[in-house]
């Protein structure tokens, strides 16, 4: 049978529970993995003035689990921080799900002296789901702050490299782009400064994506460019494939004697795995006899990988 939950006048949730299992479910261990953070970064539960008594497992002989997860919930309503930070959000569902949380603690001990184990569980189970949520709506500012703090350290960590003698019309398009990246990474400033933190941190990414597109548009200052003659195109095919394998033992040596940063790899990584999909699409395509198609496939991946060399400040 699936558990079932029913509302009572005081609002206490009442149970059935005939097939539930003793062991901790997979929801509770999420639940307990996120409330552990939330203990040691910022303490978002407190004991309110509603005459709460911790529970002293000690006295009820259950399996261990059912009392760590007792244990948990103890901890956190005797962190002193809840009222003042539910104060701050003044936000009325994290208030009503604390309030729902406490509701139901009461009732546990209760099924604890009846020996209703399983009821107990089930109970402390929809507690911490609710403790959850709550500390979830309280942090969600401090959340977005850390991810506008990562999208700068991604676009600061980002060096483009250094571009000579490109012609009249890259080099307007140059000091464009980088003036624009300026303008955003301020705007990205000023919206951090007044906690807007999403718009903040999608005017950083729409920088960091213009400081990526300038690496795939424009030439290097030691790019070459040139063109070879075929007598056919299975042997423009063959030359490409063979440059191709080439640029990737370039790649995979340039990743070792490196040794980027975690957010250039993650670009680099992105522009090898396009990379790689053309490589063996052109690969099936030769088979078929399709070379012409297969060798616009090549090119792209040659083009792909040298943007990887280039993010990482190898000439070539």
């Amino acid at each position: 049978m699936s558990l079932q939950e029913e509302n009572s006048q005081d609002g206490i949730r009442r149970l059935n529970t005939k097939a539930m299992p003793v062991t901790m479910s997979h929801s509770a261990r999420v639940c307990s993995a996120v409330l552990l953070t939330a203990i040691t970064h910022v303490s978002v539960l407190a004991q309110q003035d509603q005459g709460i008594a911790e529970i002293d497992t000690s006295k009820y002989p259950s399996d261990h689990q059912l009392h760590h997860k007792i244990d948990m919930i103890n901890q956190l309503l005797k962190s002193p921080t809840l009222t003042e930070k539910l104060r701050k959000s003044g936000n009325p569902s994290a208030e009503e799900l604390v309030d729902r949380a406490k509701v139901n603690y009461k009732k546990v001990e209760s099924y604890l002296k009846n020996r209703q184990y399983l009821e107990a569980d089930a109970v402390i189970d929809f507690i911490l789901r609710d403790i959850t949520a709550s500390a979830q709506i309280i942090n969600v500012p401090e959340q977005q702050a850390k991810e506008y703090k990562q999208s700068v350290n991604k676009l600061e960590g980002f060096v483009l490299p250094e571009w000579k003698d490109l012609n009249a019309e890259d080099e307007k398009y140059l000091q464009d782009t980088q003036e624009k990246i300026e303008e955003l990474r301020h705007f990205a400033t000023e919206k951090a400064r007044s906690e807007s933190w999403t718009e903040a941190t999608e005017l950083m990414q729409t920088a960091y994506d213009l400081k990526t597109h300038l690496v795939a548009m424009l030439p290097h200052e030691d790019t070459i460019t040139y063109d070879l003659s075929f007598e056919s195109l299975e042997d423009e095919y063959k030359y490409l494939n063979s440059r191709t394998y080439h640029f990737l033992e370039l790649v995979d040596l340039a990743l070792v004697k490196t040794e980027p940063p975690e957010q250039t790899r993650k670009l680099a990584n992105s522009y090898i795995a396009l990379a790689n999909v053309s490589f063996e699409e052109a690969q099936g395509l030769e088979l078929e006899g399709q070379y012409s198609e297969a060798i616009n496939l090549l090119n792209q991946a040659i083009s792909r990988l040298s943007t990887v060399l280039k993010i990482l400040g190898v000439k070539i």
